[in-house]
């Protein structure tokens, strides 16, 4: 136990008060892994014991539930606060994120202290503060999230900080047909996004509040678990109509039937409700200790069709296996290509495209996901763009090569004799993705010149206008 004097006020005929840090643990050996940091507040405030419940004690019971745990402790168990004066009001965040099976929403609390008056203010009268309209904070989250299509409830706001000068709000989000909320930041200094759906907080130091992009695409389809998985003989079955049951995740049932756990099982054929995969098996040695199993498919058959795979795929790997049966198709994705069986025969896609040139950075990537209205959809982006942009300041800024660059396109696919048909609905430009400017100055902030230039392949420091036409021209 660690307890420290972070900060103390004491002023004539005002609350005198000190942040005081009580744990301090950065774990992650393999076998525990946390990040804590628990606070609590010495001051003669009235309003002592609520703040200390609030900031301190919920927070400490949560460390103390997950260090108790009979189970394993090795999923990371994160909690940080922050905390700021300005005018003379003391604001305090604190946030966990706590190890869940499910995509839940951080454990926030704020509190925001009047120093002369000693009085509490709830999140609307601080914002009314700062002289900000919270309900049009709301507002304008909620249309950014209906213009990606995930929700029209209006999202709720659960508290404010500060960091790095900018003011942020802290977002609960509904989302229709899930059971899992999340929670979002919106910089309203920027007017930019941050920790979008299923990105873990890793505590404040490493917070990014600039993505201009929700990147929501991921989380519109329904979850990848199968509504239920028999084997019989030498078959295996998975249910997954869309609209009865959910999207097919092979990984769980290979992981357990390469490690051996199904025994001599020997599969010859993978259903996915009607359509049929030929199979075989094969082992070979991952060590001379160790030996693995694994399932390849040669062919696919669905609706009276069947597709032969050029060379045979393994259906368990680092790729994801992606495969939908509709009413009106079958769809299976995996190892870079998409295969669409249907009444009028078998389409195929390379989900990889190579533009005439050398560079690999030029490579474009299309993702298909099914939508939990059953709609099947298409992500298309370049290889330097990637969608997970936390922490990806220097690869971006390294190959981005204009403002008005096509970064992303979403949009649905029409199947029909000829092939798939990709409809663009939407496409988003790497200034519209991205603070550009702002990561920019975030690297040459964070380190020194000569490090950053050797980071960015640059051969000495630019403004982003430079840098966008040196790439340009060497990417040419």
């Amino acid at each position: 136990m660690v307890i420290l004097l972070l900060f103390c006020g004491c002023r004539a005929k005002q609350v005198s008060f000190c942040v005081v840090k009580n744990t301090d643990e950065s774990i992650n050996d393999g076998e525990h892994s946390r990040y804590v940091r628990l606070i609590s507040l010495e001051t003669d405030s009235k309003n002592a014991a609520k703040i200390n419940e609030a900031i301190s004690e919920k927070f400490t019971e949560v460390y103390n539930e997950y260090m108790n745990r009979e189970t394993d402790i090795s999923e990371r168990l994160v909690i940080d606060y922050t905390y700021s004066e300005n005018n003379g009001i003391l604001s305090v965040t604190c946030i966990a994120d706590i190890p869940n099976d499910e995509i839940n929403p951080l454990l926030t609390a704020s509190i925001y202290l009047d120093i002369e008056s000693d009085r509490l203010y709830s999140s609307e009268e601080y914002s009314e503060i700062l002289g900000i309209d919270i309900n049009s904070v709301a507002e304008k989250v909620s249309e950014s999230l209906k213009n990606e299509k995930k929700t029209d409830v209006l999202p709720t706001i659960d508290g404010i900080f500060h960091h790095n000068g900018d003011v942020i709000f802290i977002l609960q989000v509904e989302v229709e047909d899930s059971t899992n909320p999340f929670t979002l930041f919106y910089n309203y200094t920027k007017d930019t996004f941050g920790q979008a759906s299923g990105l873990a907080f890793s505590g404040f130091d490493a917070l990014k509040t600039d993505a201009k992009e929700l990147n929501f695409y991921g989380s519109t389809r329904p979850s990848v678990y199968p509504s239920k998985v028999t084997v019989a003989g030498n078959t295996v079955s998975f249910k997954n109509t869309i609209g009865n049951g959910e999207p097919v995740s092979w990984q769980n049932f290979f992981t357990c039937y390469e490690a051996g756990l199904y025994g001599e099982l020997d599969i010859s054929t993978v259903t996915v409700e009607e359509a049929r995969f030929d199979v075989f098996s094969e082992e070979y040695n991952l060590s001379p200790q160790t030996k693995q199993k694994s399932v390849f498919a040669s062919s696919v058959s669905a609706f009276g069709n069947t597709f032969t795979f050029e060379a045979p795929i393994e259906l368990y790997g680092n790729s994801t296996t992606l495969a939908y049966m509709t009413n009106d198709c079958f769809f299976f994705s995996k190892s870079g290509q998409t295969v669409i069986l249907t009444e009028s025969g078998a389409v195929h896609f390379d989900n990889y495209a190579y533009p005439e040139t050398e560079n690999e950075q030029d490579e474009i990537k299309t993702q298909f996901f099914i939508e939990y209205d059953g709609k099947l959809s298409y992500i298309k982006r370049p290889r330097r763009y990637p969608v997970a942009y936390e922490d990806q300041c220097e690869y971006i800024l390294r190959y981005c090569r204009g403002k008005d660059e096509m970064c992303r396109e979403y949009g649905s696919v029409e199947i029909s004799e000829n092939g798939i048909n990709l409809v663009p609905e939407k496409t988003v430009t790497a200034a519209e993705a991205y603070d550009l400017e702002g990561m920019l100055e975030y690297l040459y902030g964070s380190y020194d010149e000569s490090t950053v230039n050797g980071r960015l392949f640059i051969p000495c420091k630019m403004s982003l206008e430079e840098l966008l036409a040196y790439n340009a021209k060497r990417y040419k």
